[in-house]
């Protein structure tokens, strides 16, 4: 199994040789990451230690192929497996995860948090005693291929988001109490500034940090399956 600090050692070249041998492409690990094949190209050929979040991605992306078999530090040695990790099923999840956001349209893939509780999600199997958690549905088409309208999101407010995490940045309330929202990407933070990026049509924006109430990390499904 691998295992990582802020940094991980795992050796890069060792994700392309994982590749190879189950007959996949970068192309598909970068569908799975929800980013294009040259930012996986740029992952794997800088010189830099891949990060923790990236290593429990890519890791999550072949046991979603079914390889199996890491050893301590290495991924090397994989072979295929027919049995699926254990998870939970629908009815052993709770459904007791409030849904905080009502989306309306627009190309932005903006949405509103009004805050009151209309609905419940079932509750992820990792997050059985958190209750920082909450659900938004996505609308527009401004995070696809990653995240497309309709689609449920879950967000948490313990862990500080990191730069190139998913995230829903929340603005202050205008003048009839509506908190508007926006899911990207996070790019940067200045001192004056939010700098965010979105997928279709690519492009980054900037937000005043003023005008933000507050920057919550966006689950991962490593983060709500435990793989």
């Amino acid at each position: 199994m691998i295992t990582a600090g802020p940094q991980c050692d795992m050796e890069k070249k060792e994700i392309d040789a994982a590749l190879k041998s189950a007959n996949l492409t970068r192309t598909s690990l970068a569908e799975h990451l929800g980013v294009t094949p040259s930012a996986v190209t740029k992952m794997l050929n800088s010189r830099r230690p891949l990060r923790q979040d990236e290593v429990a991605q890519v890791r999550a992306f072949f046991v979603k192929n079914g390889i199996t078999g890491y050893a301590d530090t290495s991924i090397m040695d994989v072979r295929r497996v027919d049995t699926p990790p254990a998870i939970p099923t629908r009815s052993e999840m709770p459904m007791d995860v409030p849904i905080l956001g009502t989306a309306w349209g627009g190309a932005s893939g903006d949405f509103t948090m009004n805050g009151e509780t209309g609905a419940f999600a079932r509750r992820p199997p990792r997050y059985q005693n958190r209750v920082d958690i909450f659900a938004l549905y996505v609308q527009g088409n401004s995070m696809e291929p990653r995240y497309y309208s309709g689609e449920l999101i879950v967000v948490e407010k313990r862990r500080p988001p990191q730069n190139g995490d998913h995230v829903v940045v929340e603005l202050l309330p205008d003048r009839d109490g509506t908190r508007e929202a926006y899911l990207k990407v996070l790019v940067a933070r200045t001192p004056t500034k939010l700098k965010l990026r979105q997928y279709s049509p690519p492009k980054e924006i900037e937000i005043e940090l003023a005008k933000v109430g507050q920057v919550l990390r966006v689950l991962t499904t490593v983060d709500l399956l435990g793989i």
